[in-house]
């Protein structure tokens, strides 16, 4: 794998039904193109952390696998709350982006 890769490539496939992605700023930009094809194309059940949370779920209105949680990475307790918030949902532990970004560097 290099720059060129896909990430339809690097997922080789995969089913990600019943799977949780977590994507900080998947509701715009690369975030929103990942979120859009790769991940739901494939299954996976989508939270995105959004500083703007009404602007992601316009964004993701939609990708019916997906949905916003508010999340600000420079406010450490937007990032409790995030967390609070999705552990309280009682999800299967996620996929992240730095376990995609892992399988990308193979």
């Amino acid at each position: 794998m290099n720059g060129r890769t896909t990430g339809e490539e690097v997922l080789g496939g995969r089913d990600l039904r019943g799977k949780v992605a977590l994507v900080s700023g998947g509701h715009s930009g690369i975030g929103l193109e990942t979120t859009r094809g790769d991940l739901s194309k494939a299954g996976a059940a989508i939270v995105v952390g959004a500083r703007d949370v009404d602007k992601a779920k316009a964004n993701l209105t939609k990708i019916g696998n997906a949905e916003a949680i508010p999340l600000d990475l420079a406010n450490p307790g937007s990032i409790d709350s995030f967390a609070d918030a999705f552990l309280k949902s009682y999800r299967p532990v996620p996929i992240s982006q730095a376990q995609l970004d892992q399988v990308s560097l193979r």
